[in-house]
């Protein structure tokens, strides 16, 4: 389950992203991000859509959190 992924207690709350990525206006594929609430407590979808950046920029830069370790299966990308 994605609590036990994230290592956080069942029914925790999270934010689930859908992040299209794509070339030239034309998307090929689109990620299902799964972050822990807890740990981005002030994240708002603003604030993700606006980014001027790479999403893993977003962490550095507004919660000072380095993104070192992932963990990828077929439908979803965790951040631990």
């Amino acid at each position: 389950s994605e609590s036990k992924a994230l290592k956080i207690p069942e029914g925790s709350n999270v934010y689930h992203i859908y992040n299209k990525l794509g070339l030239n206006k034309k998307f090929y594929i689109v990620d299902k991000i799964v972050i822990s609430h807890d740990k981005f407590p002030s994240l708002t979808e603003e604030m993700f859509r606006n980014r001027t950046n790479t999403i893993y920029n977003l962490y550095q830069n507004k919660f000072n959190i380095f993104i070192t370790n992932c963990s990828f299966d077929s439908s979803i990308f965790l951040i631990l």
